[in-house]
């Protein structure tokens, strides 16, 4: 029995009625445990705002004799009541979104959810830690509620998002306040409007100025506009088949092998410290990679497959197709920045080295061994897989980066917005797991379903008496097609790569690159506002940096960065003060209080930082979602050893060393 997937196992264009959804929001205040201090651990207030009528909703029961993480949840509590109003008959159906709901407002009503099992079943969608979906039902009447993130929709603060559409912003508002200040539901209300107006008008944009349809995130909303809109239409193609399996695989049970082989080329972006410190820099983006790179052709016609062949012929099926191809390769160790991307089985981390290794490329990607720069060579080829070349998000760019254009005497910022998510989002639907989770929890009476997994003890030994359970799941979506993911990340691979060797084909010293960006020490690269092209992002100024690992850094400057404020600053709530302060720290993973020199010099120095955070999914999924989240204490530290590239004694770094032949595997660095 032959797994061959044609063309009617493909993407094809949306021709349904869009949905247009009912939006209702809400909103959680909340203390440090028992204290007045800011916090989240206990809420003491609710509001709801379904467009017409906010309604707010503080503890209507006891107060001494019952425990504080208990009050809010418990009959006549805020969030008893909360509940209840959004479970009500006149909300069924709705999506109800919270800001940060995956994270912190979603989390805190689970346990109230828990101890009405007998009422209501829920299930959670989880995306990494936090949830994406969060949908309760009536055991009875079946009715359902959907609990959605906004983040996920506007990955963004709810000022800036409210602000950018046009409406009011946050309420100037001091969270050390008592819980009792009556200025408390003036500033929920103020948050719940905004967040309504926010989430309203990015779906009417959506449906009304773009032909989309709202999906659960900004990506599936993507897949939703350019499916609706743009597929079968310019030169967009009608049908994209999807090839999940190699030709002839009859594999029992087979999950697709296709696909799974072309995820080994599908890699992010590039990340690297070239050198730790230096003055008088310049930094550059790139005007929308991810955008630039959908401009050109994709792997979306009809596939060849081949096994070994000679370069030669691997150059010729280039010319009419896009190829993925699995071989050995070689670079020379006096290549300063290699061009191919290579996950290290031992630290996880995506390297950029010299040496032999092999791996799943795109050939565009191994096309950068032949410069002059590099001199690296495919010593080896084990299979490729090639695809017609078709143009197929040429309008969806085109049209969508138009909206940006503030020279439009139409321009609109929430529209720039909203088709700036657009473009930056659809790339990495296509490369979505087919692997899905969800977890839900077991009601009374009832059963372990056939395949359920239970939560575990750290030996490994599943704990049978939480009730909640994990459900693995595999989504069969048809705009699954990592083919086309893969090589959108490529092409911006692709592009950052040749800014780098311009620069140093100009003399320049590289000091940092993140995906769409890079720090040098020319002023003078070519610079446009063009798709694709280069941007100084502090035209006329000079920067210092200290680069103490990749995402983690402190700039400096003459004038104040934007948005960044003195800890003395008075000026930035009322919104008069636009800057004041001339560093600024990228400390990716830190709480806010803790993103400091300080911090970064500690981290430097091999010491462990230590800090506060509430508690995850996980963590409350393994207590059965029986208690609120509480704060846990968390540890971070820079490991050695790990680091992307060799670092030398003067604070310069040379490419690790791979020795990884495609017959035996082993590795040294190369010092």
């Amino acid at each position: 029995m032959t797994k061959e997937l044609g063309p009617e196992d493909a993407l094809t264009r949306l021709t349904s009625q869009p949905k247009s959804h009912r939006i209702v929001v809400y909103d959680l205040e909340s203390k440090d445990g028992p204290s007045q201090r800011p916090g989240f651990t206990r809420v003491f207030l609710g509001g709801v705002f379904d467009g017409t009528k906010f309604t707010s909703f503080r503890n209507r029961n006891g107060g001494a004799e019952m425990h504080w993480a208990e009050r809010a949840t418990a009959d006549e509590g805020a969030l008893d009541l909360m509940m209840r109003e959004l479970l009500s008959r006149k909300y069924r159906g709705c999506s109800i979104y919270a800001h940060n709901g995956g994270s912190f407002d979603h989390l805190h009503i689970l346990p109230w959810l828990t101890r009405n099992l007998t009422t209501y079943r829920y299930q959670i969608i989880p995306v990494g830690s936090s949830i994406q979906v969060l949908k309760v039902t009536h055991r009875k009447s079946l009715h359902s509620w959907t609990f959605l993130d906004s983040l996920r929709l506007l990955p963004m603060s709810l000022d800036q998002a409210a602000k950018t559409f046009g409406f009011e912003g946050k309420m100037s508002h001091s969270l050390a306040k008592h819980e009792d200040h009556p200025d408390w539901e003036t500033y929920l209300e103020r948050d719940c409007r905004a967040l309504f107006e926010a989430v309203t008008q990015f779906q009417h944009l959506i449906e009304q100025k773009l032909r989309g349809e709202l999906g659960v995130t900004a990506p599936s909303s993507a897949m939703k506009l350019f499916r609706r809109n743009y597929m079968g239409r310019g030169v967009s193609p009608a049908i994209v088949p999807k090839y999940e399996h190699f030709t002839g695989c009859a594999t029992p049970g087979c999950l697709g092998c296709l696909h799974a082989w072309i995820r080994r080329g599908y890699c992010g972006g590039r990340v690297e410290v070239f050198r730790k410190k230096g003055k008088g820099l310049s930094y550059y983006d790139i005007n929308s990679s991810y955008p630039r790179a959908m401009q050109e052709d994709m792997p979306a016609g009809e596939k060849l497959e081949l096994g070994p062949c000679s370069l030669r012929f691997l150059e010729r099926m280039h010319k009419k197709h896009i190829g993925f191809v699995e071989c050995e390769v070689e670079i020379p160790e006096t290549c300063e920045v290699p061009p191919l991307p290579y996950p290290d089985p031992k630290s996880g981390k995506l390297l950029f080295p010299a040496g032999r290794f092999h791996s799943v490329w795109s050939y565009d990607e191994l096309k950068l061994l032949e410069e002059k720069s590099v001199q690296g060579s495919i010593t080896r080829v084990i299979r490729s897989v090639w695809f017609e070349r078709k143009a197929m998000f040429i309008d969806f760019v085109k049209e969508l980066y138009a909206f940006r254009d503030k020279r439009n005497a139409e321009y609109e910022p929430g529209l720039a917005l909203v088709s700036k998510l657009m473009m930056n989002s659809l790339y990495g639907k296509f490369g979505m797991n087919e692997e899905r989770e969800t977890i839900e929890v077991l009601g009374p009476g009832e059963e372990l379903p056939e395949g359920a997994k239970l939560p575990a003890f750290e030996d490994g030994e599943e704990d049978a008496l939480v009730r909640v359970y994990y459900i693995e799941k595999r989504v069969t979506a048809p705009y699954i097609i990592p083919q086309i993911s893969a090589q959108i990340t490529t092409l911006a691979r692709i592009r950052l790569w040749r800014f780098l060797d311009q620069a140093r084909a100009l003399g320049g010293k590289l000091y940092y690159c993140d995906t769409d960006s890079l720090i040098t020490d020319l002023d003078s690269l070519p610079t446009s506002s063009d798709l694709g092209e280069l941007k100084n992002e502090y035209p006329g100024e000079k920067l210092s940096v200290e680069l103490i690992g990749p995402k983690m850094y402190i700039l400096s400057k003459r004038k104040p960065f934007e948005k960044e404020h003195k800890p003395t600053c008075r000026s930035v709530k009322n919104g008069k003060c636009k800057g004041c302060l001339n560093t600024k720290l990228a400390m990716k993973g830190f709480p806010k209080n803790l993103r400091t020199k300080e911090t970064l010099k500690a981290l430097q120095k091999g010491k462990e930082v230590k800090f506060k955070r509430l508690e995850k999914l996980g963590g409350m999924a393994d207590l059965g979602f029986r208690s609120t989240p509480k704060m846990v204490r968390v540890s971070k530290r820079l490991l050695g050893g790990t680091t992307k590239r060799r670092e030398l004694p003067d604070g310069s770094t040379l490419p690790r060393v791979i020795y990884d032949p495609y017959e035996k595997e082993s590795s040294h660095d190369g010092e």
